[in-house]
């Protein structure tokens, strides 16, 4: 999907998801974050974090997700993610994380906001058509 409309999206394991609840917030500079790579990272306080209905963070906002929040073979439930963020925010946090990701590389240059929940729609109808997903 990010290929064929240029929309990044994340999928998240939903049985990690504690309080079964997305929140889009920052978290206090400094704060410990391991990305999907294993590296630990501290964050700043302007790094936009996709968190748990806890506050727990799962994804580094446009950038790359976390090791704790990835689907993996025994994942049955998956949440996706389809967003669109500030180009600016994005650039300075994948700049200050030394992060060249393809969701930064898009989400830098802008994406265009109308195609967010198209995307999600096709990757949805994807995963029922090609990896034998249920509704």
């Amino acid at each position: 999907v990010l290929h064929e409309l240029g929309q990044p999206l994340h999928a998240f394991d939903a049985s990690k998801i504690r309080g079964n609840k997305i929140v889009v917030k920052t978290l206090e500079t400094g704060t410990k974050f391991i990305t999907l790579d294993g590296v630990e990272r501290s964050l700043h306080e302007d790094d936009i974090m996709i968190c748990d209905g806890e506050s727990n963070p799962l994804c580094i906002g446009g950038v790359f997700g976390g090791i704790n929040s990835g689907v993996t073979e025994s994942t049955s439930s998956i949440f996706l993610e389809a967003a669109y963020f500030n180009p600016v925010a994005i650039r300075k946090t994948a700049k200050r994380h030394a992060l060249n990701t393809d969701a930064s590389f898009r989400f830098e240059r802008g994406i265009d906001p109308n195609f967010t929940e198209y995307a999600l729609k096709r990757a949805a109808l994807l995963i029922v058509e090609i990896a034998g997903g249920k509704k």
